[in-house]
């Protein structure tokens, strides 16, 4: 199997982003870093792509600022491929063995296509939601990835930045993200809901996947959307009317 990684970045944020390729760069066959805001390449990152892993793309030279669709900017030449894409972010430190637990848990759970360590269940689930990021907790389970999971299980929305899709049993086309900037988790469970399959949480302890240390919370994605009401809008827009409740269309785990 074919292990591919996709990363998306800003320039403000190259410290961290240097933390997060070196975490992964031993574990995938290959690692596009799509640089949304850079004018040039950082010259430690060149002198990383002549391993023939690391493959930086500037997006002054290609599609310009994407936001967080970058992480994904070449996973359509995979579909259909024996590949699994793991979709990561630039300030989370991966663990040695992230990849290597990642696939043996995919092996495991064979008959599915999208796993995460990172994603929201919704037990008020009708449409259309009156949440998303400041759901009460009666209302929603929120698993983050630095918390311990202590068992798989079934989220509506995961998280992309601790993604992995097996690209031999589902195509994620590159124009799901082209609607709304920065949506990427939105879209991909909204994708998931419409082709009907679920999206796996995988187990983990607490820590084994770290935010980075480099970096505070200000002005992430996370923070920047947090109190907006766009996530539910969109999930509201896209799946209303498809169906009354989300789903998880539950297979056997």
């Amino acid at each position: 199997m074919n292990i591919v990684a996709g990363m998306a970045t800003i320039s403000r944020r190259e410290s961290c982003l240097r933390q997060a390729v070196l975490s992964l760069i031993a574990q995938v066959d290959r690692l596009y870093v799509y640089l949304n805001d850079y004018e040039t390449i950082p010259t430690w990152l060149n002198e990383l792509s002549e391993n023939g892993v690391v493959h930086p793309i500037l997006g002054c030279k290609d599609l310009g600022d994407l936001g967080d669709a970058g992480k994904f900017r070449h996973i359509e030449q995979y579909n259909g491929t024996q590949t699994l894409y793991f979709s990561v972010d630039d300030d989370i430190v991966y663990p040695e063995t992230y990849v290597k637990y990642t696939k043996l848990k995919s092996e495991l759970f064979s008959d599915f296509c999208f796993f995460s360590y990172h994603g929201r269940f919704f037990f008020e689930d009708k449409l259309p939601l009156s949440w998303y990021f400041k759901a009460p907790q009666t209302s929603c389970i929120f698993h983050h990835f630095a918390a311990e999971s202590i068992q798989d299980t079934y989220v509506h929305f995961g998280g992309t930045g601790v993604m992995c899709i097996n690209l031999s049993k589902v195509k994620i086309p590159f124009e799901l993200f082209s609607k709304e900037r920065n949506m990427a988790d939105i879209f991909v469970g909204i994708y998931a809901q419409k082709i009907e399959e679920p999206i796996v949480l995988l187990s983990h302890s607490k820590m084994w996947i770290r935010p980075s240390n480099l970096i505070g919370i200000e002005n992430s994605i996370y923070d920047l959307t947090y109190s907006s009401d766009s996530p539910k809008d969109i999930i509201n827009r896209e799946l209303f009317g498809l169906r009354t409740h989300l789903n998880i269309y539950n297979k056997d785990m």
